[in-house]
């Protein structure tokens, strides 16, 4: 009898373990998500804008000592290859009142990727508040809705922005040799000066 009451709990627990329900990545405190997406409509072309004739370039998207510098001119445009959306804490979006919302609905986060998913009427009652990922393009926002992430609108009346996602873009240079380098767009010394469509 002693022996059947110790190894029902340590089954227990191994069941829970082994069967518990899996979740989709999600950004968090201490490890924030990248996501493999850039802001608003169009491919950005990147130019150096810094009064300096070298640029800092990173190993990894998110570090904060640079791997070396680089060479550059002023107006330099950039080519790149990859772009990650870090997400380093979450905003909110208040629902103002019952509706019903049209969002595309990803299958899940794999590889940095939103992957497949497909579109859906979502219905929200007034006062839900929802995790903001990341802008997306045209007012869009991803949001965080039953632990999956749904691309939807920001922009209508019955839709409140209450705090702003922080996020951080980088880039990963191409033509560069060696390693692969990143770089971060922060609008000032590495901007968008044009978008191709």
């Amino acid at each position: 009898m002693i022996r059947h009451n110790i190894f029902l709990p340590i089954l227990l627990v191994l069941l829970i373990i082994c069967c518990g329900p899996d979740t989709p990545e999600q950004p968090s405190s201490d490890q924030p998500v990248a996501i493999e997406r850039w802001p608003e409509e169009g491919i950005p072309v990147i130019a150096w804008m810094g009064e300096e004739d070298s640029m800092a370039v990173y190993e990894r998207p998110g570090d904060e000592s640079p791997a070396r510098h680089i060479a550059v001119a002023k107006n330099q445009e950039l080519s790149w290859n990859k772009s990650l959306i870090l997400v380093q804490k979450l905003g909110q979006l208040r629902i103002l009142e019952d509706c019903v919302i049209s969002g595309f609905v990803y299958d899940g986060l794999e590889n940095n990727k939103l992957v497949r998913g497909k579109p859906r009427q979502l219905n929200f009652a007034v006062d839900t508040i929802l995790d903001v990922v990341c802008p997306a393009a045209e007012g869009d926002y991803i949001v965080l809705y039953h632990d999956q992430y749904v691309e939807m609108s920001g922009s209508m009346d019955y839709v409140q922005i209450v705090a702003m996602p922080q996020t951080a873009w980088w880039v990963r240079l191409k033509e560069i040799e060696g390693p692969s380098l990143w770089i971060r767009v922060d609008g000032k010394e590495v901007a968008v000066i044009d978008r191709k469509f």
